[in-house]
């Protein structure tokens, strides 16, 4: 037994209670099982769970609360099987609770084993029936019989050992007929680029934009007033933030959505249904660093860096800046010892002389080379560099007569953090200093990955006149510049040098950029207006409790992370091996690059009905105004806001953790310019009259998307061709799929620990780089 307190809130009971001698408290609802009375709110109560967690009992004040006995927990074990001669040969009867990610298996002799959901081939199973399951003595399950048939999926190892429940995330998994890789999973998914762009339909045969002073014939301008239900908590940030938090945007303290964040939603959208230039992207390089065995370390980031007898090809130096530009002093060489500009030293010995060792930070130091000694039982590739056994922070001419800087590497998880630091020797004579391309200080001033300013050598500069640094020098120029020897490199290839030739060499005026306006550019009156307006939704005060308006804080999402090549860029499915998968720098035999996956849109998540949901935030109406738009693009329009049934919109921030998901119900105003601007009087009384159906202006809208020589137009509706169930799917609310989280860095082992929680270990379908599957494949 033990103590919890119980408090009553929105007609619901819960227990609060600390687990063992854990600091931290959990709390959890009581079912309705639980006579409880509502004088006992605040009181202090004394519970008890079952074997499997389940809570079993309260009692106040020593006298047990009386519980309903026919509405039993839905996580109730079944009584254990005894053993009888319809057991099958090697098998044990075992008691099992279900739950969403798996199962946990008890047997008569108090063993229990965890078995995950996506190994097995049904978890459909009714409490009660006969579970026979097969164990081996290396504590994994090896199969699991309900009613006669095998539930549990066969696993093949590819490093030839156990499979233990847990450890799925390792090698291939064997199939019927061929063998499969694990998918990856994700809170987004990607619509994909398309094939060809669909122009805008021409105003004239000069001009698709109609002019800007007058109100033309075939044209219709009006608004469309939005009606925005919220399904989830919506939160729009303000402004930036340095602590991961940010403010609901409330100009004057009324939260609302801007209409610049339903501008873009929409006009993303847009962009998808009608087949336009795929042109709003950050266009760098990207970073990447690996000596895995997948495609990008075997081939590229291992070769560029390593020699073939296990060098470094990497250089050490001192960074300078000289005026605008940017120069490299190369250390010392001592080839009478080593032939080496750097050395190692253990963690534990460097810590020693510096205790406070602060990462990313250089120490003098004072040591006596060593021999370069073979480092190939230390790791599995072979990387040899000279080892220092000891260093001192005091010069002696016998034993420490060499000066260097000691450069502490950034820390990693675990006990002693990183394993090895550096030390490097002195600059040459300034004489000798090598040239840094602007180039080069430009992409590494482009990483976004590089957030600690200890570890940006530019950064450092602006205190330092020179600040230590690790260099690769290919064909006689530098060509990347780093904290480390083991650096991360820029990959050659920009993200925008992977769309299709198509979407690159266009110079059209698709849908979206009619209607939505275009920057000018060198070309000249190549810039033009957009002829939509989008105002701002307020949050409605009277819809929602107090709570809502003090809903102001929101941790940040964790922000892409499109290095991850697996799943931003096309695969040619999800059964490639590591080692063939496609990458920035990807080129096949015949020059075909890798291409980019498509849109990025996130899942749907649907709030939990158990949990209290009412502070959501809730907006007025709100309108969007145009002018001239002829059908097709108010036809566009009206197409990505009237979505199919089950669909909603998502916006804000916070869409990776379910928030943001919003219902639109457009209402169209189409303006009577003839009766409207008739004489003053007429203009200061017209209202203009609801147009009770749309579906007009959307078939217009579908029928010109079809009409492209390039569309299978065969289908009847513009929902039908794949791409778009692509979307569908994406914007699917009603009934989201399961599997849609982030990939979890520890996973469960198949045992348990002492105190009946599953044993965990480090997730590897990041090491395996599991491929992320199309939108309408995701469970």
């Amino acid at each position: 037994m033990q103590t919890a307190s119980l408090s009553k809130r929105n007609n619901q009971w819960y227990l609060k209670y600390r687990k063992g001698n854990s600091p931290k408290t959990k709390e959890i609802a009581v079912g309705d099982e639980f006579n409880l009375d509502d004088a006992w709110d605040g009181k202090e109560v004394e519970i008890s769970f079952t074997t499997a967690g389940v809570l079993e009992t309260i009692k106040m004040a020593g006298m047990e609360i009386e519980k309903q006995e026919e509405e039993k927990p839905v996580l109730e074990t079944r009584p254990v099987q005894k053993e009888s001669a319809n057991i099958p040969y090697g098998y044990r009867t075992a008691s099992f609770v279900k739950k969403h990610n798996g199962i946990e298996l008890y047997l008569d002799d108090a063993e229990n084993y965890w078995v995950p959901a996506k190994y097995l081939s049904d978890i459909s199973l009714v409490m009660g029936e006969e579970v026979f399951i097969k164990t081996s003595g290396s504590k994994f399950v090896e199969s699991i019989l309900s009613e006669g048939d095998e539930i549990i999926k066969p696993r093949e190892n590819t490093r030839q050992r156990d499979w233990q429940g847990g450890q799925q995330r390792r090698g291939q998994q064997a199939g019927a007929n061929n063998q499969h890789r694990d998918v990856a999973e994700a809170p987004y998914n990607f619509v994909p680029i398309n094939d060809f762009i669909v122009a805008a339909k021409k105003f004239s045969d000069e001009s698709i934009i109609p002019p800007f002073d007058r109100f033309v014939e075939g044209h219709h301008s009006g608004y469309i007033d939005l009606k925005i239900e919220a399904k989830t908590k919506v939160f729009i940030g303000s402004g930036s933030s340095e602590t991961g938090n940010y403010k609901f945007f409330a100009p004057n303290g009324t939260p609302r959505i801007p209409g610049s964040s339903l501008r873009g939603m929409v006009r993303t959208l847009v962009e998808i249904c009608s087949w336009a230039q795929f042109k709003f992207f950050e266009d760098k390089q990207l970073f990447y660093r690996t000596f895995e065995n997948s495609s990008m370390g075997i081939d590229f980031y291992r070769k560029r860096m390593v020699g073939v007898n296990g060098q470094p090809k990497v250089r050490a130096g001192y960074l300078r800046k000289d005026g605008r530009s940017y120069k490299i002093i190369p250390a010392l060489c001592d080839s009478s010892v080593c032939d080496t500009e750097f050395y190692r030293i253990e963690y534990s010995k460097a810590r020693s002389i510096f205790p406070d060792l602060i990462p990313f930070k250089e120490e003098t130091v004072f040591f006596q080379p060593e021999h370069v000694i073979d480092q190939s039982d230390r790791h599995s590739r072979r990387l040899d560099y000279a080892l220092l056994s000891f260093v001192s922070s005091h010069f002696d001419s016998v034993d420490y007569p060499i000066e260097g800087k000691l450069i502490a590497s950034g820390n990693m998880p675990g006990r002693h953090g990183k394993h090895l630091h550096w030390v490097i020797n002195l600059p040459e004579k300034p004489s000798g200093c090598k040239e840094v391309n602007k180039d080069v200080i430009h992409t590494y001033q482009e990483d976004a990955n590089r957030k600690i300013t200890n570890f940006d050598l530019l950064s450092r500069l602006k205190n330092q006149s020179q600040v230590p640094c690790f260099y690769l020098e290919e064909n006689g120029e530098i060509t990347a510049i780093g904290h480390s020897p083991y650096f991360r490199l820029p990959y050659q290839n920009k993200i925008g040098d992977l769309l299709p030739h198509k979407h690159k060499e266009y110079t059209g005026i698709d849908i979206p950029t009619a209607i939505f306006g275009n920057e000018s550019t060198d070309k000249e009156d190549s810039g033009f207006a957009g002829r939509v307006y989008f105002e701002d939704a307020l949050f409605d005060p009277d819809s929602n409790n107090e709570r809502a308006t003090t809903h102001r804080g929101q941790a940040t999402a964790i922000s892409p992370k499109p290095t991850s090549f697996q799943l931003y860029l096309k695969q040619d499915s999800v059964n490639v091996e590591k080692d063939q998968l496609k990458h920035y720098d990807y080129k096949d035999e015949n020059e075909n690059h890798a291409e980019l996956r498509g849109n990025k849109l996130y899942w749907h998540k649907k709030p939990d009905p158990h949990r209290n949901n009412t502070d959501k935030l809730q907006f007025n109406n709100t309108r969007i105004r145009f002018t001239n738009l002829n059908s097709v693009e108010l036809g566009a329009l009206l197409f990505v806001l009237d979505l199919p049934e089950g669909c909603c919109h998502k916006i804000g921030m916070g869409k990776p953790q379910g928030l943001g998901s919003i219902r639109i119900t457009p209402t169209l105003y189409i303006d009577n310019h003839q009766k409207k601007y008739a004489s003053f009087t007429a203009a200061m009384q017209y209202k203009s009259e609801p147009k009770e159906d749309i579906s007009s202006f959307k078939e217009t809208f579908e029928n010109y998307i079809k009409e492209h020589p390039g569309i299978d137009n065969s289908r009847s509706s513009l929902w039908d061709h794949e791409r778009m169930k692509q979307l569908k799917a994406l914007l699917n609310y009603d009934t989201p799929p399961r599997n849609t989280g982030y990939m979890p860095f520890m996973v469960p082992t198949g045992e348990l620990k002492p105190n009946g929680k599953p044993k965990e270990e480090f997730n590897t379908q990041f090491k395996e780089r599991f491929i992320l599957p199309k939108a309408t494949e995701v469970k």
